[in-house]
């Protein structure tokens, strides 16, 4: 005769903990991120100047006047101050849609933005592009490394596509969405380089830290459901 599974067998059996399906691929993804980002805060460290191509990069972008039009306009609409605007947003919208716990994240998420960006730029300190090397149209009032546009803009944007991946909108859109982040977040960091704010190397250790913090925010968020399991929604229920 088969042995009886007791209830409580069932329920552990049930409730084993599995990593969440691409936990080794993001895993692999921060860290190297992270290596990424610090080998070039050091070699931003210890530059004088522009270092890995960024004047000739910066050159053939500002002889781009089209593409240059379209890509500072781009910028303007996503500075730090209105990235952290647009996030307080995207937090209240979120609580409201009873998307509690990614709303929570997103407050982890821009608290760590500040305080990362902050260290890293007086930590590094590195100067601004030099303006007898190239054209300089806005001059910046902090260190330069890492470009606080993109770091910004990309976790914000990053962070909100993967709250809309997992949401219930159509295929199309969510493609449509995800396509134009990926311009955006393009878009502003050459927009930054053309308006000779940054060097190239500021802004790709910007995108390379961003990843890094999203890639937190997604491990804190489905750590969360990988932990508590089905009680996880419970966390977030009161408050209406």
């Amino acid at each position: 005769m088969a042995r009886m599974v007791s209830e409580a067998e069932r329920r552990d059996g049930a409730g084993a903990r599995k990593f969440p399906p691409g936990f080794v691929v993001l895993l692999v993804l921060a860290l190297l991120s992270l290596a990424g980002g610090l080998a070039m805060s050091v070699m931003a460290a210890q530059s004088d100047g522009p270092f890995m191509g960024d004047l000739r990069i910066t050159e053939a972008i500002q002889d781009n006047v089209p593409l240059g039009r379209f890509t500072t306009s781009i910028r303007h609409l996503n500075n730090t101050e209105a990235t952290l605007w647009t996030g307080t947003i995207a937090v209240i919208g979120l609580w409201y849609a009873r998307r509690r716990q990614q709303s929570a994240v997103l407050v982890l998420g821009l608290v760590a933005l500040v305080a990362l960006t902050v260290f890293l730029k007086f930590a590094v300190d590195r100067d601004r592009p030099d303006p007898a090397l190239i054209d300089v149209t806005q001059p910046g009032r902090s260190p330069s490394f890492p470009s606080g546009h993109a770091i910004s803009s990309t976790m914000l944007v990053a962070y909100l596509s993967y709250v809309a991946a997992g949401s219930r909108v159509r295929k199309e859109l969510k493609w449509l969405a995800g396509f134009g982040a990926i311009v955006m977040v393009v878009a502003n960091g050459v927009g930054t380089i053309h308006a000779g704010v940054h060097w190239p190397t500021d802004v790709w250790g910007g995108y390379l830290w961003a990843v890094v913090l999203v890639v937190g925010l997604i491990f804190v968020d489905r750590a969360v459901v990988w932990w508590f399991g089905a009680d996880a929604s419970r966390l977030w229920a009161g408050g209406g």
